[in-house]
């Protein structure tokens, strides 16, 4: 995978999708048309097999220690981002071929236009979208590695300073000894490390995808804002279009209101399948960032280090919805604005009607809306903000 595909120049077709893409198909669970094969399915079900004994395992391992709080959060941060990243994963291979066909026709839209302005749009939001996604992928990756290597790190310092080693984890769980101890114990360290690296390109892939869909489809808002100011431009050069003009922005218009409904029909059928992703992240988010920045706050060495790049995996994750959510919403009301700031007044009645109907259609934004709330940039906020009241109170039982 080269970083060519961070250059404002990269063609879409170079650069779409390429974290995302490469992230799911490690797991398995890359959406496709066709059904999956054999081995296909047996990937896959390794995949979440893996995730899922991570998630639950963790997860028991933290009830059963709350007599020791810093033991549960412990336990609890890793495991809590597993059981969602094993319901996204989940999610993506129920729906794989509704993805697909949304996927494939979303990137038709993008590179279906020969027009270099129209296309440096699209690269330029491609960009920041997989700049996003590289932030994400570079933490989660950098967190699994030290919660991987963590134990081997302490064994090695335990030696040098002449003490014994320990057969520690790499995650906090629960286990029957024989599966903690020699012959069996590598086995164990292996099944755990390979749980935390699916975690990571699940939820990488599956998030990384969110912000990338959400950019482009941006982008094509974008586009159709650009062919109304370019329809209209020539007006200013006139003080009002004769009958030839009209006719031609009549069926230039034409071409523009269907496409504008089938990008609010893409961002309709993107939001129904995401809307359990969303919902169910948004709702584990507070509770992962606060047991993250409160780990961090107690640990020292490698384990200080693990939770500054765990945090940033967790707000990154987090600011990927809402800044996704956000960039959808502001470029399909800023067509009501390119529609509105153009000269109509100088057409005829007919093409004015057909004005006024983009423009009450562009009042209503696309927004990536779900039960109770809306990703935005102000939802972050007010995350950061609880996820501030529940380390407070945290603290006060520490």
């Amino acid at each position: 995978m080269k970083f060519r595909f961070l250059s404002p120049d990269t063609p879409i077709k170079e650069s779409y999708l390429l974290i995302p893409r490469f992230s799911l198909r490690v797991v398995g669970c890359w959406p496709q048309r066709k059904v999956p094969t054999f081995i296909g399915i047996l990937h896959f079900l390794a995949s979440s097999s893996a995730v899922a004994f991570g998630a639950f395992g963790e997860c028991i391992a933290g009830a059963l220690t709350l007599n020791q709080i810093l033991e549960t959060m412990e336990a609890w941060c890793p495991g809590v981002t597993k059981q969602i990243s094993l319901f996204k994963m989940w999610i993506f291979f129920v729906h794989r071929e509704k993805l697909y066909s949304m996927i494939e026709r979303i990137e038709q839209l993008l590179t279906a236009d020969s027009n270099e302005d129209k296309k440096k749009i699209a690269q330029k939001l491609s960009v920041i979208a997989s700049i996003l996604t590289v932030i994400l992928f570079v933490s989660a990756n950098s967190t699994n590695l030290f919660f991987n290597t963590r134990p081997l790190i302490n064994n090695i310092i335990r030696i040098s300073n002449g003490k014994n080693a320990t057969l520690d984890l790499p995650f906090k769980m629960i286990l029957p000894d024989v599966l903690t101890h020699y012959p069996v114990y590598p086995l164990t360290y292996i099944s755990m490390s390979y749980s935390g690296v699916m975690t990571v390109f699940t939820f990488c892939g599956v998030d990384g995808c969110f912000v990338g869909l959400c950019f482009y489809i941006s982008a094509l808002f974008r586009m159709i804002q650009y062919d109304i100011q370019e329809l209209f431009g020539h007006l200013q050069y006139h003080e009002k279009a004769g009958r030839r003009d009209n006719q031609i922005m009549r069926q230039e218009l034409k071409v523009i209101i269907r496409r504008h409904n089938e990008v609010i029909d893409l961002c309709n059928e993107f939001k129904d399948i995401f809307t359990t992703i969303i919902m169910g992240h948004f709702l584990s988010a507070s509770l992962v960032v606060c047991f993250s920045v409160i780990d961090l706050l107690y640990n020292t060495g490698i384990g200080l280090v693990l939770y500054v790049c765990y945090s940033i995996a967790a707000l990154s994750q987090l600011f990927l919805y809402c800044i996704g959510g956000t960039y959808v919403n502001d470029s399909s009301l800023e067509i009501c604005d390119s529609v509105y700031l153009v000269e109509w007044y100088k057409c005829d009645a007919e093409t004015r009607r057909m004005i006024l109907m983009i423009l009450i259609r562009a009042q209503r934004p696309a927004t990536i809306n779900v039960p109770f709330f809306t990703p935005s940039l102000p939802t972050f906020m007010g995350i950061l903000s609880t996820t501030g009241s529940y380390i407070a109170l945290m603290k006060s039982f520490l």
